[in-house]
């Protein structure tokens, strides 16, 4: 059964009369008001799924950023404008993700999966040789685990969704006016 159609852990209430009406309605049943601003009540569910979601962006960003600082001080190894150019990609990318757009999020699913199986290879390469490839192979396993977090979390599932409607709704308002 698809529960993509069945979504509801969103409330969303006329700021006149208080009644609980649907986000696509431009009139209060009740009062007959104009809804151009409706009041959005968030759930328990959809705090947890924000929480994880800036956790999850916000940790991975840490990363990469310690990544290309660290890949600009080693000589030869990244250049300047290699590891901005990084950095702007990346953070359009989380941006995006948590805004709510699908792509974005299916993108930064497949980034931090690769990026996690290729640490794990490289930090097993690497446990003979340096006490670091046990760092490495945390990171990946953790970044492994973001992505199915991103996969399989409801919470995550209900925040992009929120973000979906919330970007649909400042849409609809902005065509009235």
């Amino acid at each position: 059964m698809n529960t993509q159609n069945t979504f509801e852990p969103v409330e969303f209430f006329c700021p006149n009369c208080g009644e609980k009406v649907n986000y696509s309605v431009t009139l209060c049943p009740i009062c007959n008001s104009v809804l151009s601003r409706v009041e959005v009540k968030l759930t328990r569910e959809l705090i947890k799924g924000r929480n994880l979601t800036r956790i999850i962006l916000i940790s991975s960003f840490c990363v990469i950023l310690t990544a290309n600082i660290l890949g600009i001080i080693v000589p030869n190894l990244r250049t300047l404008t290699q590891a901005f150019i990084t950095l702007v990609l990346t953070a359009l990318l989380f941006i995006f993700c948590y805004k709510g757009f699908a792509i974005a999020k299916w993108i930064t699913i497949i980034f931090l999966g690769v990026t996690g199986l290729t640490g794990i290879k490289l930090g097993i390469s690497l446990m003979s040789e340096t006490w670091f490839a046990l760092i490495i192979i945390v990171l990946a396993v953790i970044y492994v685990g973001f992505s199915m977090l991103l996969i399989k979390s409801k919470p995550v599932k209900y925040f992009q969704e929120y973000q979906r409607i919330k970007r649909k709704m400042s849409k609809e308002n902005k065509s009235y006016l």
